[in-house]
């Protein structure tokens, strides 16, 4: 028997972009699944589409879909996982890297294909603890230059929309950021450093396109560290294009290793970003979940 399912939409994704998208989007679902779609219920505000989707899935829906941005596939994310239920994603945001990570990228159809059609693999997440607070990502977290810019595009730069806000946002911090001293304990050892950034990549792409981690898998059982160390202005706004090929990742100052488990503190403590949300400025471990969550993939995609 075809799983039912249930489509959770932000209105509000893609600078308002969701709100208009979405009854063609929703008619293209109806006609794909005729009954087996039972719910399409729109958020209403943040954090509400984790209650939501927890909802659907105490009422037996099998499928929970996001239709929006990374964002609302984090929040999603948090209603579904450990309960069985797949995940579904219909790209409405400005960057949509998750979608594009599965093989959907900014393609509606694609998505609602692949949802109808119903094949799914199992992939990773990554879990992160404070003494406040826990939770877990499925693109991708870190600390320092990255949640300052987060910081900025929130206060501000977001009507940019994904890779134009991130830019903007990168060259209106560079100019006041300083580097923070970091100790990180992963898998054992001690690293300490004074660095830019530091980023834990499930998938490979965050900031609409940005590859922090190229190689990143997101089903090999690890994630990805990123630590960019400390270099001046000039050098850091030579490197910074090449994040968008992923050729970043061969500069002396950049470090990448995989892991499974870390702890990070910085000094001075900064805020922590998650899936583009900023969380409370306090120490943090973070781990990896091997195989934690089915998610709906078009053909070709994932194995």
């Amino acid at each position: 028997m075809a799983a039912t399912v249930g489509v959770i939409h932000n209105p509000a994704s893609g600078r308002g972009r969701g709100a208009k998208q979405w009854p063609a989007i929703e008619a293209m679902l109806r006609a794909a699944l005729g009954d087996r779609l039972v719910a399409t219920p729109a958020t209403s505000g943040r954090g509400s589409a984790a209650a939501i989707a927890a909802k659907l899935v105490s009422e037996g829906v099998q499928v929970v879909g996001a239709a929006g941005g990374d964002g609302t596939v984090n929040e999603v994310l948090q209603g579904v996982l450990g309960t069985g239920a797949d995940l579904a994603v219909v790209p409405l945001g400005t960057g949509n890297d998750f979608a594009r990570m599965l093989g959907i990228g900014n393609d509606h159809s694609k998505a609602v294909d692949a949802i109808r059609e119903g094949r799914t693999v199992t992939i990773d997440v990554g879990r992160w603890t404070q003494a406040s607070a826990t939770g877990h990502f499925i693109n991708a977290a870190g600390c320092g230059f990255d949640a300052a810019v987060a910081e900025k595009i929130n206060s501000g730069y977001r009507w940019l929309g994904g890779t134009s806000a991130y830019v903007a946002a990168v060259l209106g911090t560079l100019a006041s950021y300083r580097a923070v001293g970091l100790t990180i304990e992963v898998d054992g050892e001690e690293i300490a450093a004074r660095a830019m950034l530091c980023a834990m990549a499930n998938a490979q792409a965050y900031g609409g396109g940005m590859k922090i981690a190229p190689s990143a898998s997101l089903q090999d059982g690890f994630l990805d560290l990123v630590l960019v160390e400390e270099i001046g202005r000039g050098e850091f706004l030579k490197t910074f294009p090449k994040v968008f090929k992923g050729t970043h990742i061969e500069h002396p100052k950049v470090t990448h290793r995989q892991f499974k488990r870390l702890t990070i503190r910085s000094t001075p403590q900064g805020p922590f970003l998650v899936d583009g949300e900023l969380v409370a400025a306090e120490p943090v471990t973070v781990e990896v979940v091997p195989g934690a969550i089915r998610v709906v993939v078009p053909p070709g995609s994932l194995p």
